[in-house]
């Protein structure tokens, strides 16, 4: 065979193997949550690398497209055929704008020039969620069977109060290379779906995927997960939606 024959081989050869890594990092997976009384319909999430779009189980709340590659949050509408890009500093700002809203602003700080009042209200609005307090998360050397994924224990403590435990799997291989997308993921969730906050934390140093988790009486467990193959539309709005102005979902 020639030289020339050879290096194409090769670049084909490079080409699909690379391609199969790429495949290989998109997954679907499905949840459930609830407490020992009741289980809520299924939410669904759509991972590729730098994107990932989460479909709740509650019909009214939207469908959330976080675009780590454009720094952007897509909010989707499927009931009123409508959506909005928000970026991500003001996703951020909505959730403290928000707080502010429910937040008792002490008169002191009411006067503060807007700069400084801002800034203040931030501080406080840590202090009360008691954000900067020091977390732990503690590998517990305990295993168990989870659909059909053998699971190690981790915990998440503040303060010395668990906050969330978790069962995670090594069988999915390509999770190291999803940790750092999925943690960023879910921290931008989190910024409005306060809940997520501790598997955002969790996710950066647990032992693998997480399969399930509890915080407090209320379960999320994954039913089914699998590779799947998407094409760059399934991480943009749909085709027809109107674009709208940014608001913070579910409220």
């Amino acid at each position: 065979m020639s030289h020339q024959r050879l290096r194409a081989a090769a670049v084909v050869l490079l080409t699909v193997g690379w391609s199969a890594v790429l495949i290989a990092q998109n997954y679907y997976w499905e949840t459930v949550t609830g407490d020992a009384e009741s289980i809520v319909p299924v939410a669904k999430a759509f991972y590729a690398p730098r994107k990932l779009k989460y479909v709740s189980a509650r019909e009214y709340d939207p469908t959330l497209i976080i675009r780590l590659d454009r720094g952007s949050v897509f909010v989707v509408n499927t009931r009123r055929e409508t959506y909005a890009e928000i970026s991500f500093a003001d996703w951020k700002s909505m959730r403290e704008q928000q707080s502010a809203m429910v937040f008792q602003i002490p008169p002191d700080v009411q006067n503060l020039p807007e700069e400084q009042r801002s800034r203040r209200l931030q501080e406080l609005i840590a202090a009360q969620s008691n954000e900067n307090s020091k977390v732990d998360v503690l590998r517990i050397p305990e295993t168990k069977m989870i659909r059909g994924y053998m699971c190690a224990k981790s915990i998440m403590r503040q303060d010395g109060k668990t906050l969330l435990t978790v069962w995670s799997t090594r069988a999915m291989k390509e999770f190291e290379s999803m940790r750092s997308d999925l943690t960023e993921a879910y921290h931008q969730l989190s910024l409005n779906y306060p809940a997520m906050r501790n598997l955002s934390v969790a996710l950066k140093s647990i032992d693998g995927f997480p399969i399930e988790y509890q915080r407090g009486e209320e379960k999320t467990t994954v039913q089914k997960i699998e590779k799947r193959v998407w094409g760059e539309e399934e991480f943009e709005p749909p085709s027809g939606y109107k674009r709208t102005t940014p608001a913070v979902p579910g409220r």
